[in-house]
């Protein structure tokens, strides 16, 4: 049975991959071009999430689409209701083929071959995507054979009918812990179907595990959304109320919704649930679809702007104009500081949290710090872009335009380290002795990099002019002494061809980030006359 659940999410995972892959702009697109009116919408949730078979996955799509002002969020929630529709007809695939059917002479085939052909075939190419979709599609089918299989083996050893007398609302959180657990609803039910099909458990048990699968299933959204934009936590928490809401009236009125589909009736205990579960989302979305203008401006009041990236900008007061100066050269001192913990984590040198790197900063991963400073860097632009115009004095607006040059080259420094990332994973993972030398000699000379950046940018100098101009001619002879280097040892060291190539571009990218550290300290530290003398000063980088 456990085997069966780690195939069956396997086989999501595998089908989910190769869709984002061969679908996933024409999907988005699709959803774009259906968010005219609500009606559309919906059946545009309904259309994807059934292809995709995962609400979850259409749901960080709608995520992304709004994060990006593409949709309203009114359509966006639409678009979920249609979402949690779709996924009941697989429900009904489930029900109707995996358990009407021995699947085992079609899913073991396309499991062996698909996983073949998976390994044969070119990573990245057409086929290759598509034995990765049969592949995962053949785990699927084989997990709910397992499954089935398993159940009915634990029926006829243990003796369920101990839980018989349980209350509903056991399975209610059974089935809500389980899936925030495994993160998808689809699996939950096809568990459900096996325990009822095994006559392990009742059908009103298994609604009960279906309805808290429902709510469990939105988590994922939810933290998802955690520290983004305001509209994606409407969009996330809207999600899951309506989905709390649709589930605590159905579980309020359970005996009466299984009553009327017996009137119905539906006797086969498996189409009664899968049943329930197209009636409630079927009727949720009918209820909720005329309130959710409503809904929209209740999450736009109860989520106004969200968390913002930022520290001190959104401090700054509309209209304040030259008063917003000094919050914006802090924001950019910090900028500059985050970044320069992000190189030495992405580098994996010795890092210490401090009072200017927060503990929520130093804590992300090394994918998360970046993705952060790319929303930080956005928020700074998006800021500047509208005080522009209020600076009155004409040093201040100088002033702020050499701010934002220090903030444009602070994010070209996290760039260029995160374009060396496979680099720095390569040498640090090499077996060639020479090369992790190399790994080791780099990861200390970023490490002293970032703590004389940090120095210069703390005010501890006394010539902040010459200190700056001989930092930045360190950097232009190490390139130098750093490039003939390789050219002259590579022989030597045993590097082959590749590797040479490799370390001369890892050089370019890693100077380039030092280069840009070295230019936004410039436009943070000096004046207007002593920053222009770094312009003439001779380039290194080609």
């Amino acid at each position: 049975m456990l085997a069966g659940v780690g195939l069956f999410l396997l086989g999501m995972s595998f089908l989910e991959e190769s869709l984002r892959i061969l679908a996933g702009r024409r999907f988005k697109l699709f959803l774009k071009n259906q968010s005219s009116n609500k009606l559309k919408a919906v059946m545009g949730g309904i259309v994807v999430s059934a292809v995709l078979q995962s609400s979850s996955i259409v749901n960080l799509m709608v995520l992304a689409l709004v994060g990006g002002n593409v949709l309203r969020l009114e359509n966006a929630l639409a678009i979920i209701l249609g979402s949690n529709i779709g996924t009941t007809l697989d429900s009904w695939v489930v029900a109707l083929v995996g358990f009407k059917f021995s699947i085992e002479a079609l899913a073991f085939p396309m499991l062996g071959i698909a996983g073949i052909l998976k390994v044969l075939w070119l990573k990245g190419s057409p086929r290759h995507t598509w034995a990765v979709f049969f592949f995962g599609l053949g785990a699927v089918f084989s997990g709910l054979e397992f499954m089935k299989n398993g159940f009915s083996g634990l029926a006829r050893e243990i003796d369920f009918s101990v839980i018989h007398d349980y209350p509903l609302v056991f399975f209610l959180a059974a089935g809500l812990v389980l899936t925030t657990l495994i993160q998808s609803s689809y699996a939950m039910m096809a568990i459900a179907l096996s325990a009822v099909h095994a006559g392990a458990i009742e059908v009103l048990p298994a609604i009960a595990v279906v309805l808290g699968a429902e709510v469990g299933t939105t988590v994922k959204l939810v933290v998802a959304s955690m520290g983004d934009s305001g509209v994606k936590r409407q969009v996330a928490y809207g999600n899951f109320i309506y989905n709390f809401a649709v589930i605590s009236l159905a579980f309020i009125f359970i005996r009466h919704l299984h009553d009327l589909l017996e009137l119905a009736g539906i006797s086969d205990p498996m189409i009664m649930l899968v049943s329930f579960q197209s009636l409630i989302n079927f009727a949720g979305a009918l209820l909720f679809l005329p309130f959710l203008s409503i809904a929209a401006g209740w999450l736009n009041r109860k989520f106004p702007g969200g968390k913002t990236s930022s520290a001190f900008i959104q401090d700054v007061p509309n209209g304040a104009g030259d008063l917003g100066i000094d919050n914006f050269e802090k924001e950019a001192r910090r900028f500059l500081l985050l970044t320069l913990d992000y190189i030495k984590h992405a580098a994996h040198s010795r890092r210490s949290p401090s009072a200017e790197v927060s503990s929520d900063f130093y804590k992300k991963t090394v994918a998360d710090q970046y993705d952060f400073l790319k929303s930080l860097h956005g928020e700074i632009h998006t800021w500047y872009i509208g005080q522009r115009k209020l600076f009155q004095e004409e040093p201040v607006a100088e002033h702020a335009d050499r701010l934002i040059s220090a903030v444009r080259n602070t994010m070209f420094a996290a760039k260029s380290i995160h374009d060396s990332a496979s680099d720095i994973q390569q040498l640090r993972n090499s077996s060639k002795d020479e090369k992790y030398l190399l790994y080791d000699a780099v990861k200390k000379e970023i490490y002293e990099f970032c703590q004389r950046a940090e120095a210069l940018l703390e005010g501890k100098s006394i010539n902040i002019f010459e200190d700056l101009v001989s930092f930045y001619d360190q950097i232009r002879k190490d390139y130098g002494a750093q490039v003939s280097k390789l050219y002259a040892d590579g022989v030597q060291m045993k590097l082959s061809e590749t590797d040479i190539s490799t370390l001369i571009n890892f050089s370019r990218e890693r100077f380039s980030g030092y280069k840009s550290v070295a230019w936004a300290l410039k436009d943070l530290l000096l004046d207007k006359k002593e920053a222009a003398y770094f312009t003439e000063l001779p380039g290194f980088i080609r």
